[in-house]
């Protein structure tokens, strides 16, 4: 495998790719081959979408739990400190 078609794959999954699945069926002639590409073609798009939604939720859902000044953690010496934090830094913007 050469270093362009490295770089050309790579510009491919940039891309979105979607369109490599066209390709793949480009054998295929008429309307049932036509048919069947935007099959492939609707169906990668719609996966797609669904796992950028889905990622996107789970991100603000990791956020969300953990994302507390930088400190990651549940138990009660973690919650204490992040009370404690906050504490001060109440204290420090009153003062």
């Amino acid at each position: 495998m050469a270093a362009g078609d490295v770089e050309a794959g790579d510009d491919d999954e940039r891309a979105g790719g979607l369109d490599r699945a066209v390709r793949a069926l480009g054998g295929q002639r008429g309307v049932a081959g036509q048919r069947q590409r935007l099959l492939v073609v609707v169906d990668r798009a719609l996966d797609h979408q669904r796992l950028r939604t889905e990622y996107r939720y789970l991100r603000s859902e990791r956020d969300e739990l953990f994302d507390h000044y930088g400190i990651i953690g549940r138990s009660r010496a973690m919650q204490a400190a992040r009370e404690w934090s906050c504490t001060i830094s109440l204290a420090i913007r009153l003062s």
